[in-house]
């Protein structure tokens, strides 16, 4: 806060410090992680999916085994069923960084702190 004694003017400040990135496009991105929100979203007709991908379907989540084309009916055969216990949401991390982390606990020329 600045203070004039003589005026009695008060002005409140405030100092941001901050970062930005080169190759930054402006959305929500974090290098070497994946974020996974709770937003599963129905299965619906004529829509294509990609591998992995989660879907609910008749009270079910169900997982993509490959690339898939539109379809207006649900194939079982492309889907595999999900337990909706086991989907991991948040920030997590990905092969790359799973791999990064293992090396760096068995560097034995730094420390492990």
């Amino acid at each position: 806060m600045i203070y004039n004694p003589i005026t009695g003017a008060r002005q409140n400040r405030l100092l941001l410090n901050g970062n930005t990135v080169y190759e930054w496009n402006g959305t929500l991105d974090a290098q070497g992680f994946i974020l996974n929100q709770d937003n599963i979203e129905e299965w619906v007709a004529n829509t294509s999916y990609t591998k992995g991908q989660i879907v609910l379907y008749k009270n079910a989540y169900w997982s993509a085994t490959r690339l898939l084309s539109p379809s207006e009916t649900f194939v079982f055969a492309d889907w595999i069923k999900s337990d909706y216990a086991q989907i991991q949401t948040g920030l997590l991390p990905n092969l790359a960084t799973k791999a990064d982390s293992l090396r760096e606990n068995y560097d034995i020329h730094t420390a492990n702190l």
